[in-house]
């Protein structure tokens, strides 16, 4: 699980039974509602500010991969929150990126918890392999190993603020970076070199 340094205590609102319906949707067939809705949870909850909890990964991820499902769960007023997925077996789901989703969990509305026990019930799924969620979704925390902190970069006014303000700062990460990037090309373009002439001389003999 993620451990979120600036995590507080939040009221929250349980939803189970007859509080809350859940149905289930191909990764493809989301209207633009549903994305509007989505959007607004991920944008409005600082724990789920990550590109991997967007809908526009979940969309890009349907139109090249199979099986991959949206549940979405309301309670008895509104759309509250989403659970995407891929199905790798019929009763085992996977993050819709599998080892390339760098975040995963339930994006629900802020003050809004699902129990996941349920969830996976009416996901008709026995298990759902899971490695980076949110330490705030606790619902996931008696089926984790362990809790680690998780860094990012916070590109909220862009990358060329982003850099400037690394510069100002006094950090050389970046400078360190661009001068590994480029001694990997002349790296590359030596071994590239040096292939066409093994390859030449192979084709001549």
């Amino acid at each position: 699980m993620i451990q979120n340094p600036d995590n507080q205590t939040r009221f929250t609102e349980t939803l189970s039974g007859p509080m809350s319906q859940v149905g289930l949707l191909a990764g493809q067939s989301l209207s633009a509602a549903h994305l509007q809705v989505w959007t607004e949870i991920v944008e409005q909850n600082p724990d789920l500010h990550s590109p991997f909890f967007r809908p526009e990964f979940t969309q890009l991820l349907a139109q090249h991969r199979t099986r991959i499902e949206v549940a979405i769960i309301r309670n008895a007023y509104q759309i509250v929150g989403f659970f995407p997925f891929r199905r790798v077996s019929p009763v085992v789901g996977q993050p819709v990126g599998g080892r390339l989703s760098g975040a995963e969990g339930v994006l629900c509305r802020r003050g809004i918890q699902v129990p996941l026990e349920e969830l996976l019930d009416r996901c008709q799924l026995n298990s759902f392999d899971f490695e980076q969620v949110p330490d705030s979704q606790v619902q996931f925390q008696h089926h984790s190993f362990n809790t680690t902190d998780s860094h990012y970069i916070d590109l909220t006014s862009g990358f060329d603020a982003y850099c400037q303000q690394k510069k100002d700062s006094g950090s050389n990460a970046l400078q360190n970076c661009n001068r590994w990037n480029a001694n990997w090309s002349v790296s590359m373009a030596n071994w590239n070199s040096n292939f066409m002439m093994i390859h030449q001389k192979l084709w001549n003999s």
